[in-house]
């Protein structure tokens, strides 16, 4: 597996890393130190999610998977299936609610990350890339957590959505 390294504001691989004449670093890098070892990212999306594992995992580390609730519990599986403990997420409107719901079935720690520092992770260039970005810097420790309330209250808020959907999506009389 390579290391990850931190150079100024950017993470590097093994591969980036630039050796001189005599062997050493040019850059002074000090590796990063893994403080989750099993852990996956999740990239909330309005039409898919995505999810990435450590690619020592499977042998396709990361998926694209549905919204529906069997695609949730299928990504909830091949998490469980990939050894995985512990999700970082990124915490954007109300979309969160439902995944944190059925990951926490399947006993897995969910980590929300504050949605401003994960779209300014250094070295992050595309949307499809965040959940492989999310998992990375989750493996280091580097995001921080978002506030995530209570169960009772996420229930209540997603309970309150269905019904205010509900009375707008009803057929005019």
């Amino acid at each position: 597996m390579e290391k990850a390294w931190i150079v100024g504001r950017t993470m590097m691989q093994d591969s980036d890393r630039v050796v001189s004449s005599q062997g050493k670093d040019v850059r002074s890098c000090e590796p990063l130190r893994i403080v989750h070892s099993d852990v996956a990212g999740i990239d909330i999306g309005s039409q898919k999610h995505s999810v990435a594992v450590r690619p020592d995992r499977d042998n396709g580390p990361v998926r694209c998977l549905g919204r529906m609730t069997a695609d949730l519990h299928a990504m909830a599986r091949w998490l469980r299936a990939c050894e995985v403990t512990s999700v970082a997420l990124e915490l954007t409107a109300v979309d969160w609610i439902v995944v944190i719901q059925i990951l926490g079935e399947y006993e897995l720690e969910v980590d929300l990350a504050d949605a401003r520092q994960a779209k300014n992770l250094p070295g992050r260039e595309t949307d499809g890339e965040d959940c492989q970005w999310l998992q990375q810097w989750h493996t280091h420790g580097l995001l921080t957590r978002a506030f995530r309330p209570a169960d009772a209250l996420c229930i209540a808020k997603s309970s309150h959505l269905v019904f205010l959907a509900s009375i707008f999506m009803r057929p005019a009389l």
